[in-house]
């Protein structure tokens, strides 16, 4: 969908990166010159060149939160957000930066326009995900890539029991499980064995990872399903394996047994600011080098 002009923007960035100082500095020039006013994140953009810059607490005010990093930085942002109309828009400094839209170098020509209305929003699913144990809800969060239930340091199979809308799909054995958006497909989930979806796919997958089994391969499913994860008690004399949650890597949680993961489409969805409409085909084939 196309975008008007912003004119309050937050920044927040990776805590550490080459010339970190010089960079944000620029960036923050570039998006005044622009007609924005910049406001800085104290926890991660709290140096010297921003001075000039107010913080913001929360995102009152905010038309736009611009990202500088990689995908953790994404993520992290995305952990914290709870206004999900508020797009963002990101410039990688992180390794790969599949999220990302522009290199810091094309900052000047980019961010401009971007800026002043000239580029698309491109909207994208989320997970909900809360942990229930003797029947209370003991942990919640969102997730924009993945949620994992997987084994901890050793290296023993968990049995995890899967329904989809209160319907048995099967027990897992395995290292563990990974629920995946779309977004996240080309994450963790195809690391596993995962299928690659198009961000705008409405499906969810649902990918094992070294399940004991060959019969037990990923598997899309609607994205309104409801998906129940029941960590299953070992039969075993042996000592017990530790059990966690994982969302986007940014959250970590401790399960027990008997525990119920539920895992359901988010009822909104993270909105990224983008200079094309669709540029899906063009990152698999540059950063991923798919189908080379």
């Amino acid at each position: 969908m196309p975008t008007s002009s912003f004119k309050h923007i937050a920044l927040t960035s990776r805590n550490h990166f080459e010339d970190k100082e010089a960079i944000l500095g620029k960036i923050v020039k570039i998006a005044e010159a622009a007609g924005a006013t910049v406001c800085i994140d104290p926890d991660h953009c709290d140096i010297p060149s921003l001075k000039q810059c107010k913080y913001f607490e929360g995102l009152k005010g905010i038309d736009l939160v611009l990202v500088v990093g990689g995908d953790g930085t994404i993520f992290r942002t995305v952990k914290a957000l709870e206004d999900f109309s508020i797009p963002l828009l990101t410039v990688n400094k992180g390794t790969l930066g599949f999220l990302t839209e522009c290199t810091t170098e094309e900052c000047p020509d980019v961010l401009p326009a971007l800026i002043k209305g000239e580029g698309h929003i491109e909207e994208r699913q989320m997970l909900t995900c809360s942990v229930e144990r003797e029947g209370k809800e003991v942990m919640s969060g969102h997730a924009l890539n993945e949620v994992v239930i997987s084994q901890g340091a050793i290296a023993r199979l968990i049995q995890l029991r899967t329904k989809m809308n209160g319907t048995l799909l099967t027990t897992f054995r395995a290292d563990g499980i990974i629920i995946a958006t779309p977004t996240g497909s080309t994450a963790y989930n195809l690391s596993a064995g995962g299928p690659i979806l198009h961000p705008q796919s409405c499906d969810t997958i649902i990918t094992p990872i070294n399940a004991h089994t060959l019969s037990q391969k990923p598997l899309a499913v609607p994205s309104d399903a409801e998906i129940d994860v029941e960590v299953i008690h070992r039969k075993s004399s042996h000592e017990d394996v530790n059990v966690s949650l994982t969302l986007d890597g940014q959250t970590h949680h401790q399960l027990q047994r008997e525990d119920h993961i539920i895992i359901n489409k988010h009822p909104e969805k993270i909105r990224f600011l983008k200079r094309k409409e669709d540029t899906f085909y063009e990152t698999l084939r540059e950063k991923l080098g798919w189908g080379e």
